[in-house]
């Protein structure tokens, strides 16, 4: 039987072929040849140089060469020095027409055996199939994998320097004290493209803060700012995650409320708009209640008709939303209360049947919340809260008896624990005008800021507080002469920072004192 070195060197002899090492696939279990144990097979890189075919001599396993003899001789001693002598290889191409006999008579050797002709076959299918088939696709899916992990590895590595740098950029507007310092440092790095939607919204957000006073419509019109809001709109259109999105809805929408921002067309409102409407059951409640203040300030200029629009749709979508009001810390539902009732102002929100009925609704929320955590409350939110549902009240009515209840509940509060002089003039002015918005009859409490105010004066209290307080004292018929007088000398001492609508309310509170001087103040 032709063993296996012999077929694998006539496959590497015949034809005069190199053979390449070619992993073996594994076998169907049904087709499998179980090689002989005893057998070894000629690894194909050994065929290299093939020994000159010499003279073959029989022997009872077959044709065997001399040099296979020469080979055994070679390891035991002999006296004969030829034998000794070592072999000399020949190229191939030295002697074709030897090869070509030789390959002829292994091939016959082999055709006699049907073992040694099969596994001939075998391996000369494997050859044609290796070579015909191109190479597994899998190295070329691990390269794939690879090549996407890589580009992951990338993208991370880039998204992480991005944030670092955005957060570095934050870092750097916080640390900035100036208003126009601010808009600056955000410009010039958005215009290299280095700034993302949160260093926007910071920038946004602190230069409102920083300005004062006139700035304040300054920087709201300056060409920066419309830039810088150019950019954010551009991130608000991308839809980013909503935490994201909710807070820079929020803390924009502020900002533009606090700078006075005027509505002349600019894209950012409405988008600002529609992203509250889309989400804003998935607002925190800080976003919630600053988003809705906001747009209560954002009506525009003698309450332009868009502006009265997206007021009444974020009011539509902030009642629709109470339940999220558990979520609400004391002071955020003191803050929201401040907010529905800057919203109530408006004629489009006040009309509104599905939003008079959520306000009323949240109102109803606020009281019992109000009225079981007064003694929580410092001066201010006291001061918020009173003003907030007395005003919701006189817009869109609800329960009366419900409102005086809670406000003779804060006034009682006031007076005996707390004493008024920890109250800002401001403050005590907006509770005794809550008082007589709401026709609560509580004298004590106006009796007792009388004596209050004769003893300390007036004070700190500005051109509104006066008007209010003078009002309160006289349609409750809770004033004298001494207080009266007091509050027309205050008035005359800034009888120039008088509106038209605080003149108007002190020409009719002294139209009802004859026997006393009005105040001189300036105007019709």
């Amino acid at each position: 039987m032709m063993t296996m070195k012999s077929i694998v060197l006539f496959l590497g002899v015949s034809g005069n072929l190199d053979v390449v090492p070619i992993p073996e696939p594994p076998e169907p279990s049904s087709t499998r040849v179980e090689a002989d144990p005893a057998e070894e097979t000629l690894r194909p890189h050994e065929v290299e140089e093939v020994v000159k075919p010499v003279k073959l001599t029989e022997s009872k396993h077959g044709a065997r060469s001399v040099a296979d003899q020469t080979a055994k001789a070679s390891v035991r001693p002999t006296d004969n020095v030829e034998d000794a002598k070592p072999y000399k290889p020949v190229a191939r191409d030295q002697d074709d027409a030897t090869l070509r006999a030789l390959s002829k008579m292994i091939f016959a050797e082999v055709c006699q055996d049907p073992l040694a002709v099969t596994c001939a076959l075998l391996a000369v299918a494997y050859l044609v199939q290796s070579l015909m088939v191109k190479p597994a696709a899998k190295p070329k899916e691990d390269n794939k994998s690879e090549s996407g992990s890589d580009l992951r590895s990338r993208r991370s590595s880039t998204k992480t320097a991005k944030s670092q740098l955005a957060i570095s950029l934050n870092q750097k507007i916080m640390r900035l004290h100036n208003a126009d310092e601010v808009v600056d440092f955000a410009l010039s790095h958005t215009l290299q493209g280095k700034t993302d939607i949160v260093n926007i919204v910071t920038a946004i957000h602190r230069s409102a803060k920083l300005a004062s006073g006139g700035s304040r419509k300054r920087i709201a019109n300056d060409p920066r700012v419309t830039k810088l809001l150019d950019a954010l709109d551009g991130f608000l259109q991308e839809k980013p995650p909503l935490t994201i999105l909710s807070r820079a809805v929020g803390n924009t929408s502020w900002a533009l409320a606090k700078l006075q921002y005027p509505d002349e067309g600019h894209p950012i409102l409405a988008s600002l708009e529609a992203a509250f409407v889309e989400n804003a059951q998935g607002f925190r409640p800080e976003e919630l209640m600053n988003t809705v203040w906001a747009f209560a300030e954002l009506r525009g200029e003698g309450s332009k008709k868009e502006g009265q629009g997206r007021a009444l749709n974020v009011a539509r979508a902030a009642v629709a939303c109470s339940d999220k009001f558990p979520e609400f810390t004391l002071q955020q539902v003191v803050y929201f209360a401040w907010a529905l009732a800057r919203l109530s102002q408006i004629a489009a929100v006040r009309n509104s049947s599905d939003v008079r009925a959520g306000l009323l609704s949240l109102q109803h929320l606020i009281f019992e919340r109000v009225a079981s955590e007064v003694h929580l409350l410092n001066t201010k939110n006291l001061a918020m809260v009173c003003w907030a549902v007395a005003h919701v009240h006189s817009k869109v009515g609800g329960n009366k008896e419900q409102v005086c209840t809670l406000l003779e509940k804060i006034s009682a509060h006031v007076l005996e624990t707390r004493e008024l002089e920890a109250f800002f003039p401001g403050e005590i002015a907006s509770i005794l005008w809550a008082l007589n918005k709401v026709h609560v009859d509580y004298p004590t409490f106006f009796h007792a800021f009388r004596a209050h105010i004769l003893k300390h004066g007036l004070q700190g209290y500005n051109s509104q507080d006066i008007a209010n307080i003078t009002c309160a004292y006289v349609n409750t018929h809770t004033g004298d002469d001494e207080i009266y007088l007091a509050l027309a000398d205050a008035a005359n001492a800034r009888a120039s920072t008088f509106n038209r609508s605080e003149r108007m309310m002190m020409h009719w509170a002294f139209s009802q004192l004859p026997h006393l001087p009005a105040p001189r103040l300036a105007g019709p």
